[in-house]
């Protein structure tokens, strides 16, 4: 897999991921979610303390593919998700 885009949000996280065409979605996901937090608890390992049992993620995932919108509008869309949570944040409030 490679990793073309990452949004950190306070909830979630935007990932755009080029997966191998025989790889499903679902094991592309469960290996990001899973090695990612092996990495995370290998480098904070008092964490381990509030995720005892290892499960730092959700259960829940969402993914779709960028058939029916290119790959560049799509990194477009993750890289600038502070400022389109902004947006949203600000027309709830009004």
């Amino acid at each position: 897999m490679k990793l073309l885009e990452l949004a950190v949000m306070p909830d979630h996280m935007h990932i755009v991921v080029e997966v191998p065409p025989r790889m499903s979605l679902g094991r592309a996901a469960n290996l990001l979610k899973g090695r990612s937090a092996y990495e995370f608890f290998r480098l904070h390992p008092m964490l381990r303390l509030r995720y005892p049992r290892g499960h730092m993620w959700s259960r829940g995932k969402f993914y779709r593919t960028t058939g029916d919108v290119d790959l560049d509008r799509t990194r477009w869309y993750v890289r600038h998700q502070v400022d389109i949570h902004q947006r949203t944040l600000k027309d709830y409030a009004s």
